[in-house]
């Protein structure tokens, strides 16, 4: 399953047919599904945006693979109709700045995705500038890692094409025109997602941890984004040697591990890394 995050409706309705979505509520924030994915339709700016991604995640009965904010931006220079995939999600008006994890073999350009408050006329920069991305990016932050969240934007105009001769019929066509590399876009975004989240083999570190306690979706993406940051501490630590006896629950686990990867390593001496 995957969650996607528009602003318009006239974003909204090219997915809508194209994957035979349904709608499930109107109010307060529109929502299509199917058995595969969920849509909402946010409004434009990044608090709607925010809040429509926390409410998307509130009401689904699952938790996705994976979770991208969709739409039309702009760019000083990027043909219109090119499908930019973000490698860098900042806010402009308070400077914090998210990385997805590209994991995939990328199909197409990929750009900083710069949120504003309102669009200018032109840009001179590199940057693809939008109004939502950073406010859904980090409201999925809350509950998938940032291995799995992604922005994919199609640029609907430029500094010579301008935003006022944008109509809901041309922003439909841009989507319609180019859906094959959307749908190449976001199938390299699902398979990333299912190696990410795969179940831990027999073989694996975390094979007796997700056996011997119950962990839900979300906390196994939990797991496996602590687990690697403990590995990138600390390449040849032992995750079977971190003892977790005393934990008796997934929530608990995840605590310890957390206060063992904030541990720092004593580099001079020759205990074990998090003694």
């Amino acid at each position: 399953m995957i969650f996607i995050q528009v602003a318009l409706m006239a974003e909204a309705r090219p997915l809508v047919k194209r994957f035979q979505l349904k709608a499930k509520k109107s109010k307060p924030f529109a929502i299509y599904t199917n058995d595969n994915l969920w849509l909402i339709v946010s409004g434009s700016g990044k608090t709607l945006a925010a809040a429509a991604t926390a409410y998307l995640f509130a009401t689904a009965e699952k938790t996705p693979m994976a979770f991208i904010n969709f739409g039309i931006a702009k760019h000083a220079l990027e043909p219109v109709g090119t499908v930019i995939l973000g490698h860098k999600i900042m806010d402009r008006s308070s400077q914090k700045s998210y990385y997805p994890s590209l994991m995939f073999e990328i199909p197409c350009p990929t750009k900083n995705i710069i949120t504003v408050e309102n669009l200018s006329k032109d840009y001179t920069d590199d940057g693809c500038y939008e109004t939502e991305a950073a406010g859904s990016f980090l409201a999925a932050s809350r509950f998938l890692p940032f291995e799995v969240i992604h922005s994919v934007k199609i640029i609907s105009n430029n500094n010579k094409e301008k935003f006022c001769c944008l109509t809901e019929r041309k922003i439909a066509s841009l989507i319609e025109d180019n859906f094959e590399m959307l749908l190449i876009v976001t199938e390299e975004i699902l398979k990333a997602a299912q190696e990410f989240t795969a179940l831990p083999s027999k073989d694996s570190e975390l094979f007796a941890i997700t056996q011997n306690w119950h962990f839900s979706v979300s906390e196994k993406y939990k797991l496996k984004e602590i687990v690697n940051n403990i590995k990138a501490l600390k390449p040849d630590t032992k995750v079977k040697d971190i003892d977790l006896n005393e934990c008796n629950s997934a929530e608990e686990v995840l605590h310890c591990l957390k206060k063992k990867m904030q541990k720092k390593p004593f580099l001079f001496s020759s205990q074990k890394i998090w003694d």
